[in-house]
């Protein structure tokens, strides 16, 4: 019986980049051990601890083939033989490069029996051996009942198509394709593959899950070429592979696919939808590095670890907030406190509290700094796709689904056609943030799209040897059995290749020995860890568990696990102790965590602690373990040849991982990536233009002219544009320049070279060049255009002899207007521009009436709408006001001014929290929007968020420097939180700037004698009162100041000359009386607690309204 062939995917693809002769001698190598044809010499060999028998075949003089018969299940399911072609040997000497291939006891193991002479046709050898061979083939090619799947091991098969190995003309097709030869796949593969609809694909790590999705993405589009596709994911490395992936299996035909598929991170995806919906993305992103390096320094990092913590904010407080608006950054406190414990298992509810808080800080941070994170950005994308249709997608295979948040699923969920479907792949046992995905998340909201789905999971592991995987597995049960919860038992038997896990005794100073590969890694729990390893060795591969997430090692050194962490050694060390419920959250974060970090080996897996751990110890592991001398365990690594080290930085900085990515660009010796990844350093640290120097030296001047445009530097950016030859690009800088200097003719000119004529009408038309703008709009064929600037152009005219005839110069503005509206009673703008001038008059009755003129003209006209607000506002008519800007951002829901005012139209009428809306929105579109952060900070300031406060007042400052009534707001918010003495440095900053400010002098006055300096309080409550001898705090603090002194009746006359300013001035009462009654005036105080009972109680102070019923309860008790 003919047998189906396949061969490990490194064989094949180094077997391409030889010389044709050879290729062929391989060929008809095969065709004879397919039709066991042994004219050829001929080796067979049984090997010491393994029952497997290698098979040599000669090739040529210098040359050999290794094969072996191996049993596996068709994808049909029926079990059958395969010959596997395992090495391609041309030299003798490159024994250690195919034992990195193919099991190295093949290559060490003692050989028991050898038949066969390579130097020796078959036909020569003695007929005993010829009968043997024959014996041994037989037995090898005969099904065995019960066997493992030898074909389930950590490597790649390919499929040998007999007519490819019959034909060398169709063998050559085969070598000279872009494409690979077709996978083989498993039984479960092909199921999953062949599963129509939208599928969700588990599985533990490296199963096929990419695979199937790769296979269903090439399905989709054979049978609609035009069908639009998507495959994303969040690790980039994971994309770009798959990307890579799927072009090989495609072929050669994939460039000329009418509509090709997207290979995207779900970040890539973000910034796509948004460039593409007219609103590209500019802010900066950032994520957990930025995170850690400032969360570090906070006194919290003590109790909350980094990682703990950002996945909180991210998976949870940001990652489940799925309001689309721009504002709504977090969950409200209240819905994050109130969520299930299986939602945010991690954080106990009663300290959730305090995460919230962190969460604030972090989003003032960066909302200060004019940053975002991902989540941000995602929340952007899904508010465009919103409001605006967006090219749905047929199929969407998502990776590694478990590592999105809840907003990004709905975001691709949105995406969908109405009859697309997805395949969602990922492993909850790789969740090592126990607050995110949840497959039952995901099923919820494709039940209430009402679209059907089918659930498949894959169980074998490919990544890693046999072994190691066995090791993953077993560490699962064990996981499931002490957290008593249910598993997915795998039905595939696991391979027994490879090499057993070794656990090394090795302490700190051992580590040393330590000789990394490029394909090699340290892998530790903490960032301490990390610290303490990168001062000690001399290499920077060297990650955290979480950094190492999606990322794949040849050798793994897994370094003291437990030293910072023992609540999975303290649950092994008592096993029969029961778990309670808080417990069991960390304890799946351990073993989610080891179970990363195992699966990361392909290989060899080193676990190095100095002291072996009881886990380890345990009988449902002790069989994948094998204990190993550091000698043996730290073998040198072999040399390395450079493009190693360059494919492996290019990995690393993919990953966004710079340190290592910078090591390894180093060690191969390519400067220029070197000093790519260092401008991709300088660029974290935003140090902008260092890295837009490094550009410039090494050549890369576009990319330096985008970091100018990012940075809005458009002089600069056009130079270098120039440098880089894109003489478009610079000329749209140099027009942003002009603009921004308000020389609009000028820039107008350049846009003219650029033949950009519309945009430049426009501008002449600011710039009142009337005539250019006539001729522009002429030579568009625009008539509206070119009448209506020859009307301009007339009314410029006449105010022109206007003035030359030396009228008051006020009125020619009232007169362009009357006289715009005199030769054409339908100009909006006229009516609108009039308004503008009674608004500044202050006539905002008059100036309503010309703002209604130009809406009925012109109802979307959206800046006559805020106009009005405005006026209105300014007449108290807030809810009129709020209708107004209601209506400006339904025409244009970017309008920023509109914002600010319904916001602060909302704070008059004590809506606070609505108007921080409002302003968070105004921020949002303009991050300079300076009055959006001073009025919420005082919104915030109104509902006794002082901390909150102070961010937005620092957010002002950072803006404009010399802002005082931003000094001035945060000194009185430090002053609420008792940070007193940094209240009076802002005070003082005033008071330098201005030394007129009276109400400088009282808020400082107030922070003194908070402190006990009662005297010099009263020196500057003087000062305020020499200053503004109307101010009625003034008067009611040097009395409360004189009080604390024993002044009393001091005291009395300044609150008496408060009260007659101010004759509903609550505290002032409420002050008096406690001096009256201090002095045993008890019945003369009374009056004045019940005068002030009745303030508090009209303006809702119920803290103060209630202690003042006390103290006339008491008075009233005292004199009975």
């Amino acid at each position: 019986m003919n047998l189906d062939t396949v061969v490990r995917e490194k064989v094949w693809k180094s077997l391409k980049s030889t010389d044709p002769s050879f290729i062929e001698e391989v060929r008809q190598c095969i065709n004879k051990i397919e039709k066991r044809q042994f004219d050829v010499g001929l080796r067979v060999k049984k090997l010491k601890g393994t029952s497997k028998i290698v098979w040599e075949a000669r090739i040529n003089r210098d040359s050999r083939l290794l094969f072996t018969y191996r049993q596996s299940n068709h994808h049909n399911g029926q079990t059958q033989k395969f010959i596997a072609i395992e090495a391609v040997c041309r030299e003798h000497d490159e024994v250690n490069h195919h034992a990195q291939i193919i099991d190295r006891n093949w290559w060490e193991a003692e050989e028991v029996r050898v038949l066969g002479n390579l130097d020796q046709k078959f036909q020569e050898l003695s007929s005993e051996d010829q009968a043997e061979i024959h014996l041994w083939q037989a037995a090898e090619i005969e099904i065995q009942a019960e066997s493992t799947d030898e074909l389930l091991d950590n490597t790649k098969w390919l499929i040998l198509e007999p007519e490819i190995i019959e034909s060398e003309q169709a063998w050559q097709m085969a070598i000279s394709s872009a494409a690979d030869l077709r996978l083989r796949l498993t039984p479960d593969e092909s199921k999953a593959i062949d599963t129509y609809g939208n599928v969700l694909l588990s599985g533990s790590a490296g199963t096929g899950k990419t695979t199937v999705g790769l296979y269903r993405l090439a399905r989709t589009l054979q049978m609609n070429p035009t069908a639009r596709c998507l495959y994303v994911g969040y690790n980039p490395i994971l994309v770009k592979e798959s990307k890579e992936q799927f072009k090989q299996l495609w072929g050669e035909t994939f460039e000329g696919l009418p509509l090709k598929p997207e290979f995207l991170t779900i970040r890539d995806l973000c910034l796509t939808i948004t460039k593409d919906l007219g609103e590209e993305f500019k802010h900066h992103l950032v994520g957990y590095q930025y995170f850690y390096q400032r969360y570090i320094k906070k006194p919290e990092s003590k109790q909350y670890p980094p990682a703990l913590v950002w996945d909180e904010i991210r998976s949870i407080i940001k990652g489940a907030n799925l309001k689309a608006q721009s504002e709504c950054y977090l969950l409200s406190q209240k819905e994050y406190e109130n969520l299930g414990k299986k939602r945010s298992g991690a954080i106990r509810a009663g300290e959730r509290h305090k995460i919230y808080k962190l969460a604030q800080w972090y989003q003032n941070r960066i909302d200060c700094e004019q940053l975002a994170d991902e989540i941000d950005l995602t929340r952007t994308a899904l508010r465009l796709i919103k409001t605006v249709r967006y090219q749905p997608y047929t199929l969407i295979v998502c990776d590694e689904i478990q590592d999105l948040t809840e907003i990004q699923i709905e975001l691709l969920i949105r995406l969908l056609a109405q009859n697309g479907q997805i395949l969602g792949a990922g492993d909850l046992n790789q969740m090592i943030s126990p607050s995110g995905f949840r497959w039952e998340d995901l099923t919820t909201r494709l039940y209430q799209q009402n679209r059907q789905w089918t659930e498949k999971r894959l169980d074998f592991n490919f990544r890693s040897t046999g072994k190691l995987g066995a090791l993953a597995v077993e560490l699962l049960n064990l996981k499931f059995k002490l957290l008593s919860e249910s598993q997915f038992q795998s039905e595939a038997p696991i391979s027994t290749s490879g090499e057993l896990a070794r656990l090394v005794a090795a302490s700190r100073n051992d580590l040393k020995q330590i000789e990394l590969g490029s394909g090699d890694a340290i892998l530790v729990r903490t960032e301490e860890q990390k610290a303490e390893l990168l001062t000690d060795l001399t290499t920077k591969l060297i990650f955290t568990i979480e950094e190492s997430k999606g990322l794949e090692f040849d050798t793994v050194y897994l370094v003291n696990f437990f030293e910072y962490t023992n609540s999975l050694e303290s649950t092994i060390a008592s096993s029969t102790k029961h778990l309670i419920d808080r417990q069991k959250p960390q304890l799946r974060l351990e073993f989610n965590l080891l179970y990363v970090a195992i699966t990361r080996a392909r290989h060899i897996l080193n676990i190095c602690e100095p002291k072996i751990s009881d886990l380890w110890k345990r009988t449902e592991l002790a069989e994948s373990l094998i204990s190993m001398s550091i000698a043996e365990a730290f073998s040198p690594a072999q040399s390395i040849a450079p493009q190693d080290w360059y494919l492996k930085a290019i990995y690393y900085r993919d990953a966004r991982l710079l340190p290592q990515a910078l090591e390894c660009a180093t060690k191969s010796g390519d400067e220029t990536l070197k000093q790519e990844i260092e401008v991709e350093f300088l660029l974290l640290d935003r140090k902008y233009y260092e890295a837009v120097q490094l550009l410039l030296e090494i050549g890369k001047y576009s990319e330096a002219a985008e970091i100018l445009e990012n940075l809005a530097d458009w002089q600069e950016a056009a130079q270098v544009w120039g440098r880089a030859g894109n003489r478009v690009r610079s000329l749209e800088c140099e027009v942003k320049s002009l603009k921004d200097k308000n020389q609009l003719e000028s820039a107008a000119d350049k846009l003219i070279e650029i033949e950009r004529y519309g945009e430049a009408a426009e501008l002449l038309e600011a710039a009142e060049c009337w005539d250019k703008a006539v001729e522009i709009w002429g030579k568009l064929g625009d008539e509206d255009g070119r009448n209506r600037c020859l009307l301009r152009s007339s009314i410029n005219n006449c105010v022109s002899i206007e003035d030359r005839s030396g009228e008051n110069i006020e009125a020619f503005n009232d007169y362009d207007c009357d006289r715009a509206i005199e030769i054409d009673p339908q100009d909006a703008k006229a009516y609108f521009d009039r308004g503008i001038e009674k608004y500044r008059l202050g006539q905002n009755a008059a100036a309503i009436d010309e703002y209604s003129r130009a809406i009925i003209i012109d109802p979307q006209y959206v800046d006559v709408y805020v106009g009005r607000g405005a006026a209105k506002y300014n007449l108290g008519q807030y809810p009129e006001a709020i209708d107004d800007y209601n209506r400006a951002i339904a025409l244009n829901p970017q309008a920023v001014e509109a914002y600010v005012g319904r916001g602060t139209a909302k704070y008059n009428l004590g809506q606070h929290q609505a108007a921080i809306d409002d302003y968070n929105f105004a921020i949002t579109f303009n991050p300079q929007a300076i009055l959006a952060y001073y009025n919420r900070g005082f919104a915030q300031h109104s509902l006794g968020q002082y901390q909150a406060a102070i961010d937005d007042y620092n957010c002002v400052i950072m803006i404009n420097p010399q802002d005082i009534d931003a000094y001035f707001r945060r000194g009185a918010a430090k002053n609420s939180l008792g940070q007193h003495q940094s209240a009076i440095d802002d005070y003082n900053f005033v008071i330098m700037i201005n030394p007129k400010a009276a109400e400088a002098y009282v808020g400082r006055g107030t922070a003194k004698h908070n402190l006990g300096q009662h005297q010099s309080a009263i020196d500057d409550y003087n000062f305020a009162i020499n200053l503004d001898y109307q101010s009625t705090d003034a008067y009611n603090n040097r009395g409360l100041a004189k009080y604390s002194l024993g002044q009393d009746r001091e005291a009395i006359d300044d609150y008496n000359f408060a009260i007659t300013l101010n004759p509903q001035y609550a505290v002032a009462y409420y002050n008096r009386g406690l001096s009256k009654f201090k002095l045993g005036q008890n019945q003369a105080a009374i009056p004045d607690f019940i005068k002030a009972t009745e303030l508090f109680d009209r303006e809702n102070q119920k803290i103060e309204y209630q202690r003042a019923i006390d103290i006339i309860n008491f008075l009233n008790t005292r004199s009975l």
